[in-house]
């Protein structure tokens, strides 16, 4: 499986994932060719079916905001998540981004990625932080 950066040429690809995967709170084409114009997208690529994953991120500074992190139900579960996540921790260590209380997977890749619950957006979403031991 290949993890490659993504392009603004991916965002109608990118639009149909966040339909199948974030149906009630996706993003369209435009929104994200902008995202990935202005910031970072990571793709996981599979030579028959496409792009199976994907990783959108805003970047501020030295503060990596994930916005999304996708990966396909039949391609969950061979570490492609965490394979995007830490493409973009590596490069920016210092990271946030917001989860639902109920989605118990991500949040434990996200804890076990170095993530700490730091508050509550809403009644359904932690807001999380990775920070380096440099950082305060």
């Amino acid at each position: 499986m290949e993890i490659r950066f993504a392009l603004p040429t991916d965002a109608d690809e990118l639009e149909e994932l966040e339909i199948a995967l974030f149906r009630d709170n996706c993003f369209n084409a435009t929104t994200l060719r902008r995202e990935l114009e202005a910031g970072l997208g990571l793709v996981a690529v599979d030579d028959t079916y496409g792009i199976v994953g994907y990783l959108i991120a805003s970047i501020e500074g030295r503060l990596v905001d994930v916005l999304r992190l996708g990966i396909l139900p039949r391609f969950r579960r061979k570490g492609l998540g965490r394979r995007l996540l830490n493409m973009a921790i590596e490069q920016w260590p210092e990271a946030m981004l917001t989860v639902r209380r109920d989605n118990r997977k991500a949040i434990r890749l996200y804890l076990d990625s170095g993530f700490h619950i730091i508050g509550r957006l809403s009644t359904d979403s932690w807001v999380m932080k990775r920070t380096t031991s440099a950082s305060t």
